[in-house]
């Protein structure tokens, strides 16, 4: 789905940035695991019985990809820019909108608040530019 979206970013990225899922997908199928990142190098995920859900250092876990849920991906992309819409949390509220204006007004673009595919088109751009699509 992120990378459908096109939400995906670096394994580093991910870590640093609250509400980020990262992800280990290996061959063997009962290895695969994700976890959401508390942006400090920790994250919060289930990890069985023995553990439950908890919080748990993110540093060499073997994450193979990193991602936002679609629609959590404005807000990251606005900071990429230098726009300040707050942490990426899924509400699209009055600062975000205020902050796509003055995103879209920066960039030349009709400014009209929403995200329209203009807009997405611009900054989509940026994050391709700012981020790895892919991880090694």
């Amino acid at each position: 789905m992120c990378r459908n979206a096109g939400t995906l970013i670096s394994v580093d990225e991910g870590v640093r940035t609250l509400g980020a899922l990262l992800f280990r997908i290996d061959e063997g199928p009962s290895n695969d695991h994700v976890a959401i990142s508390l942006g400090n190098g920790t994250t919060i995920e289930a990890r069985g019985r023995a553990f439950g859900v908890n919080v748990f250092d993110a540093k060499n876990r073997g994450w193979t990809h990193a991602g936002f849920v679609p629609g959590f991906a404005r807000k990251r992309r606005l900071q990429l820019h230098g726009f300040d819409a707050g942490a990426p949390d899924g509400i699209f509220g009055a600062k975000t909108a205020a902050q796509v204006r003055a995103f879209q007004k920066a960039n030349g673009l009709e400014v009209d608040g929403q995200v329209g595919p203009a807009t997405r088109k611009a900054l989509k751009k940026k994050a391709a530019e700012a981020e790895p699509a892919s991880v090694a």
